[in-house]
């Protein structure tokens, strides 16, 4: 299941791989002595950090999507600092890359090129690479940077619908009712991309708060929807 440390280092010719269903979880810092691949966090797989400390040394993680055709897409957050738009689905398209937009209620390929990076809690679209097949199939999606720890602030926009597009920026879950109890300025409720229906126009969400979620509709519709 994992194991906890006080801290980590990983020093060269060393690996340290989490596999599946397994948790690393580390008081202070974590350090890669070693190239990227040799600290691996597999799908299902978490580091977590007790501290609000600086990581050393880029890792390798890896998260699966769900299952999607060629065409479809997903939304993805980065857990980890450095990473490449582009480089991280190099078989999308660069104008398939997107940002939701607030004020318009939809998404936007605006400020997105070759230089840009993720950015910490901050939620991207991304289509499925042109190679991806035509059935149902999951994509891993490779991050290589150092992993993200400590807090993060996004500037929330209140024009039109007042929806932002945030992801999880760390290498583990986090709880979504203290996320909710601990930002006061949004409304409560959490809008999650659900992917279900079929086809590039799927785009289905669900929705959480502290009182409970409603599943999202298997209808499909266009992918601009904001809300389920």
């Amino acid at each position: 299941g994992g194991f906890e440390a006080n801290s980590v280092i990983v020093n060269p010719s060393k690996t340290l791989i989490l596999v599946p269903n397994t948790s690393l979880t580390v008081a202070n810092e974590l350090v890669n002595n070693s190239s990227n691949d040799a600290i691996t966090v597999e799908n299902n797989a978490h580091l977590i950090q007790l501290n609000d400390v600086i990581n050393s040394g880029a890792v390798t993680i890896k998260r699966s999507s769900s299952p999607m055709i060629r065409l479809d897409y997903t939304f993805w957050s980065s857990p980890v600092l450095g990473q490449n738009l582009f480089a991280f689905s190099p078989f999308t398209l660069t104008n398939r890359f997107y940002l939701f937009d607030t004020q318009t209620n939809y998404y936007t390929t605006t400020g997105l090129n070759s230089a840009s990076n993720f950015n910490p809690a901050v939620a991207y679209v991304v289509r499925a690479p042109n190679n991806h097949p035509t059935t149902p199939t999951s994509w891993i999606g490779v991050f290589k940077g150092i992993p993200n720890n400590g807090k993060y602030t996004v500037a929330l926009n209140t024009s039109s619908r007042g929806i932002n597009g945030v992801g999880n920026p760390y290498p583990s879950p986090i709880d979504a009712a203290k996320f909710i109890r601990e930002n006061k300025d949004i409304d409560g409720t959490l809008y999650f991309f659900a992917h279900t229906g079929t086809g590039n126009s799927a785009g289905q969400f669900a929705s959480w708060n502290l009182s409970g979620g409603v599943a999202a509709s298997t209808q499909t519709t266009g992918a601009g929807t904001a809300e389920a």
